[in-house]
């Protein structure tokens, strides 16, 4: 019981955590789930910070690996593999990840340790987080409703320990598309913060974040968008406009509307945002590089070529500050080399992207989603260059790579065929 305070304790302190927007990604993504730094193990390695902040992942392994046959400290040992689950998950290594954190909750040790990062509530979650990226939805559904049982015979219905535990759960029956379920179940939590917190109390309000992700799900849009607004509204009455809450959710508002085709407002709200994080936090600050690289993605849908050039280059001038190889600058210069071939720069766009495909394989292997996406944007410019058997060679890889991935993402296999589609009509 103490250990289950203990977590809950650091996501009472940062409730806003639990919801998430994707800043490379096309698609508005809402989740909740233990990708944040509540969740990350705390251990006195500061080299390891260091190797995550820059995303030299299989340095970090090494390095785990070393101190964990050094380390004497049965507590330091515990975390140190708990921080070797957590390389595994950046890497996409799902499995590995999934056996060191059964391994750990299946630990008597664990019991000892004054580490939250370690209480068995801790491990379940995120042992029911990577069973989400593997596609076993129904494995950490059975889980989190135990876990849900378990709280409620334990504690009030309203205690935060089973609200947020519901949220889990909640979110398990939108990975299985049972959305009306899972609308449902948002609503009776809302209702219970409601009633603990007010409406403009934060654990609403992030509610409401997560109903208008499950409306964006069920299509209608026009919930949604009433939604995400009337927080917006709230956190901007009650804190500030450029309290950290309130920006986020203009980042959220953002990308439902670029999602939805309006571009024009969604251009207006990340730069409103741009513009307050490179005030509050600095032009280097990755939190205000992400928005701008937010902007170049709408600008190049708006096919404002030059002027999201301009933006690539300066998030590029901060690639000593960031790091050469962070999937920032990597994003940023892909989409670069797709801008470069539509203003007919066509062996400048070849040379940047194999160069980026490159580092990507290096860094994370041929078959990681980062690399993969870099690799249909390989075949987008050599098409766009006019190399269509190159094209094809790339784009037929990709799709044999993505075929020896269980957990491929959906949207990047239905994006890699379409690209073939477009490389065989071309091909005649």
């Amino acid at each position: 019981m103490n250990n289950i305070k203990r977590f809950f304790s650091a996501v009472r302190k940062s409730p806003d955590r639990l919801i998430q927007v994707h800043p490379h990604s096309s698609s508005l993504s809402i989740v909740v789930g233990p990708e944040d730094s509540i969740f990350e193990t705390k251990i006195t390695l500061d080299k390891v910070d260091e190797y995550f902040e820059k995303e030299q992942f299989q340095a970090a392994l090494e390095y785990l690996q070393e101190s964990l046959d050094q380390s004497e400290d049965l507590e330091q040992q515990l975390q140190i593999k708990c921080k070797q689950a957590l390389v595994y998950k950046k890497l996409e290594k799902y499995h590995q990840a999934l056996e060191i954190f059964s391994s750990l909750l299946h630990s008597e040790a664990i019991n000892n340790s004054s580490s939250s990062e370690l209480s068995p509530l801790t491990l379940k979650i995120q042992i029911i987080d990577v069973q989400r990226q593997l596609k076993r939805y129904e494995d950490g559904l059975l889980l989190i409703t135990e876990e849900v049982n378990s709280l409620t015979d334990e504690l009030n219905s309203a205690a935060p320990e089973v609200i947020n535990t519901l949220k889990w759960r909640a979110c398990l029956l939108k990975d299985l598309k049972r959305y009306e379920e899972a609308l449902a179940l948002l609503f009776t939590i809302l209702k219970t913060e409601e009633g603990s917190h007010g409406e403009t109390g934060s654990q609403p309000l992030a509610t409401k974040l997560l109903i208008f992700a499950t409306y964006c799900d069920l299509g209608r849009m026009s919930d949604a968008e009433e939604m995400v607004n009337q927080v917006l509204q709230t956190q901007e009455e009650t804190l500030r406009y450029d309290h950290t809450e309130a920006v986020k959710t203009r980042l959220h508002l953002a990308h439902f509307q670029k999602r939805r085709g309006d571009y024009a407002n969604a251009l207006e709200n990340f730069e409103r945002v741009f513009k307050i994080r490179r005030r509050r936090m600095g032009p280097e600050s990755l939190e205000t590089l992400m928005v701008e690289n937010e902007i170049v993605n709408v600008l190049l849908d708006q096919c404002e070529y030059p002027e999201a050039l301009e933006f690539c280059e300066d998030i590029l001038n901060f690639r000593k500050a960031v790091g050469e190889a962070h999937s920032l600058m990597l994003t940023t210069e892909q989409t670069m080399a797709i801008l470069l071939t539509r203003i007919g720069s066509y062996d400048s766009a070849s040379k940047l992207i194999a160069k980026v495909c490159a580092t990507k394989i290096e860094i994370f292997g041929p078959q990681h989603s980062e690399t993969i996406g870099a690799e249909q944007k390989m075949a987008q410019v050599l098409l766009e260059s006019g190399k269509v058997q190159e094209a094809h060679q790339v784009i037929t890889e990709v799709l044999e790579n993505l075929g020896k991935i269980p957990h491929a993402k959906e949207e990047q296999v239905h994006v890699a065929k379409q690209c073939l589609a477009m490389v065989l009509n071309a091909m005649g």
